[in-house]
């Protein structure tokens, strides 16, 4: 037998407070986590407690399994049953998801707070950053991210989730400029020098639009009500350019 289920306790209250699957020395791993490469903070900080009493958990294996999928359904089923602090009612788990399936069809198409909780989600988001940090992407890569994405559309669901993600949330420069904030000002020494992709490349004219395209617009639109500050700036942007039409024809 290749799996098993184990879960962690305290040897003060015997209650559990971290369950898992693996195999070989896996259940060991946790011991000796640093600030450094921990995954869960949580956990970590419980350990860390207990460490510092001079106290070690009590490491239980609960079952052996053959079956990979089995020891994954097993470590779920237990991981309902205690809860997880902050996310289910009386839970006494640190987990932070439910479902560790790697490739688990349960957790296609969610999303973090879905899958995580707001908290969980919150430690995820962070844990990836701070992982991917001042890291760049070499051309190769980046051909690579290209192929796989060519032709990938989004589902209508994936459409929505990601509008309902965008609502409300208002742009980091939003108000700012380069005299009162250091971020925008060297975003534009950047970018100063740089051309355009599309400069000195002759763009076919888009041409009349089809009833088709027309209709799909009018759906998209329907129901969408455009605020005053949208609508200010839109005029500001007419008038702007109709003057410069003017200066252009004198």
């Amino acid at each position: 037998m290749t799996y098993y289920v184990y879960i962690y306790k305290d040897p003060i209250t015997n209650e559990p407070f971290y369950v898992g699957k693996g195999k070989g020395d896996r259940y060991k791993d946790h011991l000796y986590e640093t600030k450094e490469n921990y995954k869960n903070i949580r956990k970590y900080n419980k350990i860390k407690s207990l460490k510092e009493q001079k106290l070690k958990p009590i490491i239980e294996v609960r079952s052996y399994y053959d079956n990979e999928d089995d020891a994954y359904d097993v470590e779920e089923g237990l991981i309902k049953k205690y809860g997880r602090i902050g996310f289910d009612k009386n839970g006494i788990l640190t987990n932070i998801a439910i479902n560790n399936k790697p490739s688990s069809l349960a957790l296609k198409g969610k999303t973090y707070e879905e899958i995580y909780g707001i908290e969980g989600a919150k430690i995820r988001k962070e844990q990836t950053s701070k992982a991917h940090k001042g890291k760049k992407l070499t051309e190769k890569q980046k051909q690579h991210l290209r192929e796989i994405n060519l032709g990938n559309k989004h589902t209508e669901e994936a459409k929505r989730k990601i509008s309902n993600a965008g609502k409300g949330r208002i742009p980091w420069n939003k108000g700012l400029t380069k005299e009162t904030d250091e971020r925008v000002r060297l975003r534009g020494e950047q970018l100063k020098g740089k051309s355009s992709w599309s400069k000195g490349l002759k763009l076919s004219p888009r041409g009349p639009r089809s009833e088709k395209v027309k209709q799909k617009i009018s759906k998209t639109l329907k129901g969408h009500i455009v605020s005053r500050e949208t609508r200010n700036k839109i005029q500001e942007t007419l008038k702007k350019s109709r003057f410069k039409k003017l200066n252009e024809n004198f």
